[in-house]
C-alpha cells in the first residue's frame, strides 16, 4: 500500500516543472497529503539530465512475520521531469 502512495508521487511529478527546490516542496506536499512517513523528501535523489531533472528513490520496506523473521521488499522509482 505504501509503495502505491510513492508511485502516485512519481506519477504526479510527470506533470510538474520547476527547480529542484520546487520539486522537493511538491514531493513534501504529496508525502504529507498521503501520510507517508517511512520516506522523506530528503530521501529523493535529483540528477540534472539533458531534458531537465531525473528524480529517483530507492528504499526498503520491512514487515515482521513472526519472532525474528521479517520480509524485506526493495523498491525503486524514477521519473524524468522536463524543464
Amino acid at each position: 500500500l505504501n509503495d502505491q502512495k510513492i508511485a502516485a508521487v512519481f506519477k504526479a511529478l510527470e506533470d510538474e516543472r520547476g527547480t529542484d527546490r520546487q520539486l522537493r516542496r511538491t514531493i513534501e506536499r504529496y508525502l504529507d497529503i498521503n501520510m507517508v512517513n517511512h520516506v522523506t523528501a530528503q530521501d529523493f535523489k535529483f540528477e540534472q539530465i539533458g531534458i531537465g531533472t531525473r528524480v529517483s528513490l530507492d528504499y526498503e520496506a520491512r514487515a515482521n512475520v513472526a519472532g525474528n523473521l521479517a520480509i524485506v521488499a526493495t523498491f525503486s522509482h524514477q521519473v524524468d521531469v522536463p524543464r
